[in-house]
C-alpha cells in the first residue's frame, strides 16, 4: 500500500507543493469529508480510514 500513497504522492506533488500538514489533512478529509467517505466507503467498507491511516504512515516515516 505504500508503494500506491507514494505514487499518488509524487503524482500530487508534481502539481504543486505540498506539505507534511497538507497532506495529513488530505488524509483526514477522507472520513471527515462526507463526499469523499461515501466514495471510498462505496468502492469497500472501512476503505476511507484505511486510506487516512496510509497517508498517515507515509507522512510519518518518508516525510516527516
Amino acid at each position: 500500500m505504500q508503494s500506491e500513497i507514494d505514487a499518488q504522492y509524487r503524482t500530487l506533488t508534481a502539481l504543486r507543493t505540498v506539505t507534511v500538514d497538507e497532506y495529513r489533512a488530505m488524509g483526514r478529509s477522507c472520513v471527515d469529508n462526507d463526499a469523499w467517505r461515501a466514495a471510498y466507503e462505496a468502492i469497500a467498507p472501512g476503505l476511507a480510514a484505511y486510506q487516512r491511516d496510509a497517508i498517515e504512515v507515509y507522512a510519518t516515516t518518508r516525510l516527516s
